[in-house]
C-alpha cells in the first residue's frame, strides 16, 4: 500500500482461507489476497448462503446485511466461496461481509462468475497460485488533464454507507511449466456484459491498476522482476 496515499482507517483482517485489507470508510475491502492450492478446488463442499458481518470487525466499521437489503445490488465475493470446496469452515468464512462488495446482479452472477471458474481452471493446471481481487472507483475522465476533477463519484448503500465501486479488478499470478512466475490482470466495470464475454478485452497492465488504486500488489520484488510482471500481461492466458 501506498503510504502518501490517504485510504482512511482500515482493518487487517486474517484467515486461513484469505488476507483482506477492510476500509472502516467505504465498509468494503481494498484488497483480498488468496493462495489458492488445486488441492482445495477440486472437492465436492456446497454453500451454505449463511451471510454475516465481520465477527471480527466492530459494529459500525462494518457492512451489516440489512445494508445490502433492497439495495439492488448482490453482496459480491472478492474471495469467491467456490475456491474452497474441501473446508465447510473455510468456505463458510467466505460468507462474511468484510469479504463482499456491492455487485449488480448481472456481473456478479454472470460475466464476474464465469471469469472466476476461468481462473480456477488455470490454477488447477499449474498445482496453486496467488489471486488479488478488490473494488476500483476509477472515472475515465480522470485521465485527461482537461477532463479531470480529483474526485470519482459513486453511490453508497445502506445505513452504514456501503461505497459501491465502480470496478473490480482481478489479479493472478502463478508459475509456468518452467517454474517462472507470470501473472495478469483483469479490470471490469460494475454492469451487465453481453454473452459471449470477451475476456481479453479487459486485461490491463498489473501496474495500471496499481497506478489507479493506489495499492502495491508486489512490494517486495526486485525492480526487474516486478517489472517484469507488472508491466505486461503474462503468458497464463495463453
Amino acid at each position: 500500500m501506498d503510504p502518501s496515499w490517504n485510504y482512511g482507517p482500515t482493518d487487517l483482517v486474517a484467515r486461513d482461507g484469505y488476507v483482506l485489507r477492510h476500509s472502516t470508510t467505504d465498509k468494503i475491502p481494498l484488497w483480498v489476497c488468496e493462495h489458492v492450492v488445486k488441492d482445495q478446488l477440486t472437492g465436492s463442499e456446497g454453500r451454505n448462503d449463511k451471510f454475516a458481518p465481520d465477527p471480527l470487525l466492530p459494529a459500525g466499521h462494518r457492512a451489516e446485511l440489512s445494508d445490502y437489503k433492497n439495495s439492488g445490488y448482490d453482496r459480491g465475493h472478492q474471495a469467491p466461496a467456490g475456491d474452497q470446496t474441501k473446508d465447510a469452515r473455510l468456505k463458510a468464512e467466505t460468507f462474511f461481509l468484510s469479504n463482499m462488495a456491492p455487485q449488480v446482479p448481472a456481473l456478479n452472477q454472470q460475466a464476474w462468475r464465469e471469469l472466476e471458474t476461468l481462473v480456477r481452471t488455470w490454477l488447477i493446471a499449474r498445482g496453486e497460485g496467488y489471486i488479488i481481487t478488490g473494488p476500483m472507483f476509477y472515472d475515465p475522465k480522470e485521465e485527461n488533464t482537461h477532463t479531470a476533477t480529483g474526485t470519482v463519484n459513486h453511490k453508497t448503500i445502506g445505513a452504514d454507507g456501503v461505497a459501491v465501486p465502480t470496478h473490480f479488478f482481478k489479479i493472478v499470478a502463478a508459475k509456468d511449466g518452467q517454474g517462472t512466475w507470470q501473472a495478469i490482470g483483469f479490470v471490469m466495470e460494475n454492469r451487465k456484459y453481453q454473452k459471449p464475454y470477451r475476456f481479453a478485452d479487459y486485461i490491463q497492465a498489473i501496474e495500471w491498476i496499481e497506478q489507479r488504486t493506489g495499492l502495491n500488489f508486489m512490494p517486495e520484488l526486485d525492480t526487474l522482476e516486478q517489472r517484469r510482471l507488472e508491466h505486461t500481461p503474462s503468458v497464463l492466458w495463453n
